[in-house]
């Protein structure tokens, strides 16, 4: 009780004693309402004075219930200590302050305590300990509090504590239990509804939520707030966006986003989820009052599906209009910088980072800013964050041996997985993962070996599949094929990532037969393939010269599998017309892009071009090129080329001259970047 002071007031001295106990019940029920812990204590001071509280057990338990609604339950179980004389409700307020506060297993044993001491629970009692049980998820200890609340508690139009049982169940996962519940009880209320439907929310039984939410409707039921939360929830969840407008045409009907923002950052969140992010912002811009979580949410979502500038123009907005950023928002924003390499906006955060220490208050933003300098390639800057860490784990290794193997140093990436695994942390399936990439990015086929059995030692490789994938497109990049195809059959199963690995690692050596075997037998298996698979098999068919599966391919893409082309497709497909010496085809291909400025599509076009020597299609092809970048250096060499096959020894001449005014680095490295590209 040193937290307070418990001297009365003259005033509240004399406003007080003139109070029966009724009143003084009154009042501090009153305090306990309205959270007034100032209030309560003066009149605790009072109590003590006028040695009022020990033999009142209704004074008594009005004090511990006004602190227990406080929060301050220290001062609860004092003046239940002190108390002579208790009754069911003392124990009751003490143990409903203890669930209400999150101290559970206090309640628990407060409960166990009472009923040795001869008191037998009320309705209130197991109301009560049902919310401990179910924020503890201790579903047999709720199964035995059913069975005693059946013998001892009649369940006839009490609806309060047959919601407590059909909550403690949906919260444990036991739906089928707590359907059976709801569908005994002798009245049902919202409530009744809420708990059922949150249930079958938070186990992601998503079409059962949906038909208890029609139900629900079909009965009589008006949704509150709580309701259309969790189905706005569902609906994000199953991608259902035409359900979704359909309750936000409910909440806006009845006025609901006006009455806090809990709704419009569920609806925000749910357009988020089903990919319509411009429904999404235009949701968040009719708010009549957004917050932070508001902003969040939407800049998460834009980070979720591929569009970093757009976050990072959410956040210059939400400073705008005054709100300042949480931990979050600046997690979210620091991986939004690293999708596009801005390091420049990442700096300024971590200065906030910096202002508001907030490095030294937990691992995440460390974490967080050491993962965005390795992605923009700013790996001093990323090893010094790393090195002012209070602290390193797994994740903080893990971030800095991906962006060494990311950016082609993967000697160092394999040493700070040594240096780490020195520190006594154990290495995940995405550390191993990175140090895969690391062996197959320098050829290092023994020590991703080593690697392969530490895995198989740990009993990693039966869980998932991206390590399977990881070890499959190691040893491909190394040159070791058979032990790539030797770990692919050996894996408990395999996925689109899997197979996309072996095809490619096939292809890239040379054998396109095989990897267009592959293909088919993941098809087969009723695998669907997706955009790098595609690119794998497209690059096959260029390598064998096979225009007729290239093109049978390409269709089925958008035709049997709903992928819209990337750029690197359509270039696989310039590339296979031009081996093939269609290059009417290869052309019309180019013209068929969405947008005519890749130039690796060109540059394919003009190798085919000194292939089969036609310099006029090849000047077409440089004259697109400089006109997308003019120093595009590898151009003028490919047109120096296509000259030379051609006899015009002059023009070639004059075209590396002018490739030589043109770049701003010496020739060698022009041939460097062409030797790259052919």
């Amino acid at each position: 009780m040193n937290q307070f002071s418990l001297q009365p007031e003259k005033n509240t001295e004399i406003v007080c004693s003139g109070l029966d106990d009724y009143s003084l019940v009154a009042s501090l029920t009153a305090c306990a309402r309205r959270k007034d812990l100032h209030g309560g204590s003066k009149l605790h001071a009072v109590l003590l004075q006028k040695g009022l509280l020990r033999k009142n057990v209704f004074v008594g338990n009005a004090l511990i219930n006004m602190y227990a609604k406080c929060g301050i339950l220290t001062q609860a179980e004092e003046v239940f200590d002190q108390l002579i004389i208790r009754d069911v409700v003392s124990w009751n307020a003490l143990v409903a302050g203890y669930a209400q506060h999150g101290h559970c297993e206090k309640a628990m044993d407060s409960f166990h305590q009472m009923q040795q001491e001869g008191f037998s629970p009320d309705e209130v009692t197991f109301s009560c300990i049902l919310k401990a049980c179910a924020s503890l998820r201790k579903v047999q200890r709720g199964k035995e509090l059913h069975a005693k609340i059946v013998g001892t508690v009649s369940m006839v139009n009490n609806t309060v504590l047959g919601n407590a049982l059909l909550d403690m169940y949906a919260k444990c996962g036991s739906l089928q239990k707590a359907q059976q519940v709801f569908d005994e009880l002798p009245a049902q209320d919202v409530v009744s509804w809420n708990a059922l439907i949150a249930g079958y929310c938070q186990h992601e039984h998503t079409q059962e939520a949906l038909e208890s939410f029609e139900q629900m409707k079909g009965e009589g039921f008006f949704p509150d707030v709580m309701t259309l939360g969790c189905l706005l929830k569902v609906c994000g969840s199953l991608g259902a966006k035409e359900k979704g407008k359909q309750i936000h045409a409910e909440i806006c009907i009845n006025g609901f986003l006006m009455k806090g923002t809990v709704l419009g950052n569920a609806l925000i969140d749910m357009y988020t989820k089903c990919g319509d992010m411009a429904k999404a912002e235009q949701v968040l811009c009719n708010l009549p009052v957004r917050n932070i979580v508001s902003w969040n949410t939407l800049i998460a979502g834009y980070c979720l599906h591929g569009h970093p500038k757009e976050a990072l123009t959410c956040f210059e907005h939400m400073k705008k209009e005054g709100l300042s950023p949480d931990k979050v928002t600046f997690g979210l924003v620091l991986k939004a910088c690293g999708s596009i390499g801005s390091s420049d906006h990442g700096i300024i955060v971590h200065a906030e980072i910096a202002r508001r220490q907030l490095l030294k208050m937990g691992i995440i933003h460390g974490n967080a800013l050491v993962d965005m300098y390795a992605k923009c390639d700013e790996l001093a800057k990323a090893q010094e964050v790393f090195d002012g860490l209070p602290f390193r784990d797994a994740i903080s290794w893990t971030a800095l041996i991906d962006g060494y193997s990311q950016h082609g140093q993967g000697e160092q990436a394999l040493k700070c997985f040594e240096h780490m695994k020195s520190e006594g942390l154990s290495p995940d399936r995405v550390t191993f993962s990175c140090a895969l990439k690391a062996c197959g990015s320098i050829g290092a086929v023994d020590k991703g070996k080593d690697l392969h059995s530490e895995i198989a030692r740990k009993g990693l490789l039966g869980k998932d599949t991206m390590l399977g994938g990881a070890l499959v497109d190691m040893y491909c990049s190394c040159g070791a094929l058979e032990m790539a195809r030797e770990v692919f059959e050996e894996l408990p199963f395999c996925n689109v990532i899997t197979y996309s690995a072996l095809i490619a690692g096939f292809c890239e050596h040379g054998y396109g037969e095989e990897a267009l075997d592959y293909f088919e037998e993941m098809v087969g298996k009723d695998l669907i393939p997706d955009v790098v698979t595609f690119g794998c098999v497209l690059k096959a068919c260029g390598s064998i010269g096979d225009v007729e599966k290239g093109q049978k391919h390409f269709d089925a893409m958008t035709t049997k599998y709903g992928i819209n082309p990337s750029p690197e497709h359509y270039t696989c497909m310039v590339d296979i017309f031009g081996r093939a010496g269609d290059l009417e085809k290869a052309m019309a291909t180019i013209r068929k892009m969405p947008s005519s400025d890749h130039l690796p599509a060109w540059f394919a076009l003009m190798g085919a071009c000194k292939k089969w020597g036609d310099v006029k299609l090849g000047k077409e092809a440089f004259e697109n090129v400089v006109q997308i970048d003019e120093k595009a250096t590898a151009a003028y060499l490919f047109m120096r080329d296509i000259y030379a096959a051609a006899g015009m020894q002059e023009d070639a001449r004059m075209i590396e001259s002018l490739g030589l005014a043109k770049g701003k680095q010496n020739f060698a490295s022009f041939e460097e970047d062409y030797e790259l590209i052919i």
